[in-house]
């Protein structure tokens, strides 16, 4: 069960989390030099 706090800021993150799937497909060998 997730509260709704957490589900609006998931929503709210979730642009964030695109943009850094987009680094993570446009330099996968530099992110994970990077971890």
């Amino acid at each position: 069960h997730i509260p709704p706090l957490d589900l609006l800021d998931f929503l709210a993150y979730l642009p964030l989390f695109m943009l850094i799937h987009k680094s993570v497909i446009s330099n996968p060998l530099e992110d994970v030099n990077h971890l």
